[in-house]
């Protein structure tokens, strides 16, 4: 074995490519409904718990030099029979896992079960070339995989939020046990280790310290990095860092899910590979190099029908995704076994020879693969959405939908086609929409969604839940609140042409341009739909005719909703208002009229901090100001008296927000719920239970500006 060792590095970048991968494929239906966040703390405890875990494996690779713990000894050949069992089933889960993942959410065209064949065969090939071949294309792969997450962490800074850090325990401490029995229920590659360390040459003990201090930090930081993108959004989704990748933007390079599935697939094939291999070594030791040819293909279909069976059987498939389970086969055979044995001296028989290549290009392949399609439709044979508009009328759903028109014409200019479908859910009229175009809905480029003022009374979470859901629709589209039906906002024309979506989507710069309406995208109002009180607000768009003959799209205000039903209108002065107390305020203006002086001033860059005591909230707002316009010239003498006149207009500015919101509809779209309990978590219960508790007259206010 001595001229088939590789290094402590090449070793545990196999596993942490192998690990990263289960990491990156999380499903929320795997552990328990609770808060994610907490599960950073999981990472902590699994952090150190593991290093235990692997301490025997160590120990015995340290006491037997080149000994292999499945050569025959105290147990006989048992040993490398259970290890075999041990990675068929590892693998039939990994491979159900990566299946169940792309059936759900990537382009069904794709063929999966293709895919899961190819992985197995080109996993054989890998196994065969031996474990130096395999550490070799591990480190390449993991230079891209770092490559790949720190475009993501990166792209998703600026999506992170503070208000959606929530503190950690609100139910107890069993997110964080279940968050860490799922951890180390995965920790699939401690066994592995148990066999492969003999062959690591190097300070084998430094290697499993960087090795789990690396993944579980990165795990970490990549909870962290999607819980404050997506808030309580996350509570909606199945695959949440996938999820992520869709609304992560890179430069030119948005939707970063295609970096995901490169690195998921690579990884699957090391870890299948990894298995397949550890098979025929346990077969060769025991049994000769006949059993050693015979066991990979073999293994290769043990573990395709394990994954075959599992997705295909409901109780198989809880059995064998059930982490306390598998956590304690973990701490048998990565732990125990190995304790056992350090007590007896067996016999030692060298490795064989492992072959060497370089299987980079087959791993590359698979990627490749995995961007292409079975049965790809012509361009013209798809409905390229741009904007959506729902309206309702009694139990039935009225769709407007704005496409591209993809009828082989050579124009440059984008035309735009309007179809009008309906049905008994925004699903089943999405689908008739093919029984008049006889084309395939592609929902990747839509823009936005405009709910009419029908539909806004009625439960959106209801209405909006199919692009929550739906694997192709994506989570930054805008979302409008029409005046009147959202029909008529599509089929707004100007000289005979309908005004295109690019254009009706422009209006999102409004909040940072104007502040006169409160801007949301999906994403952020499924966040607040999906927390305790859900409350929010969206920009509401309205058409006005020019003597009926060319028409424009304007915004006008913000709808407020309470209990995701409509609760009632801000104008444009308490809309801005409302960006100033959800410290939104980008660039805005008001005017002031004294009598003896008018005059207008910009005012940007505003800062909110709110806090809570008891019920009582203070509010205090920050902005710069400068003054443009004004009926006299003594502006910068009298600059003092200005700054007073301004702070006093903003301030009720501020103030009519408040009477509208929570005085008037008793709503809170402003998350002081969300400050309440990170000041103290029995009065944040006690608001869920009785809103009242928030009271106008206990909310203060103070706005402070710098004068540019």
């Amino acid at each position: 074995m001595k001229n088939n060792k590789i290094n402590t590095f090449q070793l545990f970048s196999l596993f942490f490519i192998t690990r990263i991968t289960l990491d990156l494929l999380y499903s929320s239906g795997s552990t328990a409904d609770g808060e994610i966040w907490d599960y950073v703390i999981s990472c902590f405890i699994s952090l150190f718990v593991t290093i235990l875990l692997c301490i025997p494996a160590y120990m015995w690779a340290e006491k037997n030099g080149e000994a292999l713990i499945i050569d025959n000894g105290l147990f006989g050949r048992l040993p490398a029979f259970i290890y075999s069992i041990y990675v068929v089933l590892a693998g039939g889960y990994t491979l159900m896992t990566f299946d169940k993942f792309m059936n759900e959410t990537v382009n069904q065209s794709i063929s999966v079960e293709f895919l899961t064949v190819l992985i197995i065969v080109s996993a054989c090939y890998g196994a065969y070339k031996g474990l130096e071949a395999l550490s070799r294309s591990s480190v390449i792969i993991l230079s891209m995989t770092a490559v790949a997450l720190l475009f993501f962490i990166i792209a998703l800074i600026p999506d992170i939020k503070g208000v959606n850090y929530r503190g950690f325990f609100k139910n107890g401490f069993s997110d964080t046990l279940d968050g860490a029995i799922f951890m180390l229920g995965h920790s699939f590659a401690i066994p592995c280790l148990a066999v492969l360390l003999p062959y690591a040459a190097g300070n084998r003990l430094k290697g499993i310290f960087i090795w789990n201090f690396s993944k579980y930090i990165l795990l970490a930081v990549i909870i962290t990095v999607v819980t404050g993108a997506l808030g309580s959004f996350i509570k909606t989704q199945t695959y949440h860092v996938f999820i992520a990748t869709g609304i992560a933007e890179f430069g030119v390079l948005q939707k970063l899910d295609f970096l995901y599935l490169g690195i998921c697939t690579a990884g699957i094939f090391i870890k299948i590979s990894l298995y397949l291999f550890i098979i025929s070594l346990c077969a060769k030791q025991t049994s000769g190099d006949t059993a050693y040819k015979l066991s990979v293909p073999l293994g290769g279909i043990g573990i395709l029908i394990t994954a075959l069976v599992a997705s295909n059987v409901k109780w198989v498939e809880g059995f064998i995704s059930n982490p306390n389970l598998w956590f304690w086969i973990i701490l048998i055979l990565g732990t125990i076994l190995p304790v056992l044995l350090l007590t007896y001296n067996g016999k030692k028989n060298t490795a064989s020879q492992v072959k060497k290549a370089v299987c980079l290009i087959l791993c590359t392949a698979l990627c490749i693969n995995l961007t292409s399609c079975s049965g790809a439709k012509q361009l013209s044979d798809r409905l390229i959405i741009k904007g959506i508009g729902i309206d309702t009328e009694g139990a039935v759903y009225k769709l407007t939908l704005q496409s591209i028109m993809t009828d082989g014409s050579d124009t440059s200019e984008e035309r735009m086609q309007i179809t009008q479908c309906e049905g008994e859910s925004v699903l089943d009229a999405m689908n008739n929409s093919a029984l008049i175009t006889g084309k395939e809905p592609v929902y990747g480029q839509n823009l936005f969604i405009i709910l009419g003022s029908n539909a806004a009374k009625r439960d959106i979470r209801k209405t909006l839940d199919f692009f929550i859901r739906y694997y192709d629709a994506r989570p930054l589209v805008s979302v409008y609140v029409g005046s009147g039906t959202a029909k008529e906002i599509l089929t707004a024309k100007v000289d005979g042409e309908y005004i295109g979506a690019q254009m009706i989507e422009s209006k999102v710069n409004a909040e940072e341009i104007s502040a006169k309406a409160v801007t949301t995208d999906l994403l952020n109002l499924v966040d607040a739909l999906e927390d305790d009180i859900s409350d929010c607000a969206i920009p509401i768009i309205h058409k006005s005719s020019d003597n009926g003959e060319n028409d424009s799209i304007s915004l006008t205000g913000t709808a407020v909703f309470k209990d995701n039903k409509l609760a009632g209108m801000l104008n444009e002065q308490e809309s801005m208002g409302a960006l100033m107390i959800m410290g939104r305020l980008k660039r805005g203006s008001i005017t002031v009229n004294n009598g003896d002086n008018f005059f207008s001033a910009a005012v940007t860059d505003g800062k909110t901090s709110i806090s809570a005591n008891d019920f009582d909230f203070n509010i205090d707002i920050k902005v710069n100001a400068m003054v443009y316009e004004s009926t006299k010239n003594s502006y910068r003498q009298d600059e003092e008296k200005y700054k007073k006149r301004i702070e006093s207009k903003l301030k009720a500015i501020v103030n009519s927000a408040l009477d509208k919101t929570v005085k008037e509809l008793k709503c809170d779209i402003f998350n002081f719920h969300t400050y309440l309990y990170r000041a103290n978590k029995s009065d944040y219960e006690k608001m869920l239970k009785d809103r009242n508790l928030l009271s106008r007259d206990n909310i203060n206010v103070n706005v402070s500006v710098k004068m540019l």
